[in-house]
């Protein structure tokens, strides 16, 4: 009975999650609100604050599934397990497909980009993503100042400078393609794009 209960409980919060992804793709996450979540997903408000306490918490929940493979990259970079540019070439390649052609995430980063006010109603969440995205900055920055010191890559700017614009150029390359995919058509040319950006800063 308590294995049945346990599986219930998951399910439940599985049925919330995909509830809350649809709603906030379709209307925007200002626009959904946790009566619109129970409803679609067939639980009682109640159901909601069992597994999370606010919206705010559903939708980190729901960010956590995309940030898997880049808190992955920084952890490899922080380990040196990247070593080489071809390393960090091919994860972000790997990164950018995984993003783009799978349909769940994909549709969880349109959210993010595309359908996510920036408002002081999500704080804590967007202060979570900071920590994360300065975690990832910091691992670049000492992975690119160690290519430097090798001659690997240039240094005309800054390592810090180097991983700053990498992701500013990743950032605006899935914001265009969530927002007008036949503008970038990021699907036929993510390995491009990745070789265009380390082409300039390859010695």
């Amino acid at each position: 009975m308590a294995r049945k209960s346990k599986e219930d409980a998951e399910e439940t919060r599985k049925n919330i999650i995909d509830s809350a992804i649809e709603l906030f793709l379709n209307k925007g996450v200002s626009s959904t609100t946790l009566n619109d979540i129970a409803e679609n997903a067939g639980v009682t408000r109640g159901a909601i604050y069992w597994h999370f306490k606010d919206k705010t918490d559903i939708l980190a929940d729901i960010f956590s599934e995309v940030m898997n493979p880049i808190d992955t990259l920084a952890r490899e970079i922080i380990n040196d397990e990247a070593k080489t540019i071809l390393d960090l070439k091919e994860h972000l390649k790997f990164v950018l497909k995984d993003i783009i052609f799978d349909k769940r995430k994909a549709d969880i980063m349109s959210i993010l980009l595309t359908r996510l006010d920036y408002s002081d109603q999500y704080k804590d969440f967007f202060n979570e993503h900071n920590v994360s995205h300065c975690k990832l900055l910091d691992a670049t920055s000492i992975f690119f100042d160690k290519l430097q010191k090798k001659g690997t890559i240039s240094t005309k700017f800054s390592a810090r400078m180097i991983a700053s614009s990498m992701h500013c150029f990743l950032s605006g390359l899935l914001t265009e393609h969530f927002r007008s995919e036949k503008d970038v058509m990021l699907k036929d040319h993510y390995g491009e794009y990745i070789e265009v950006f380390f082409a300039q800063i390859i010695n």
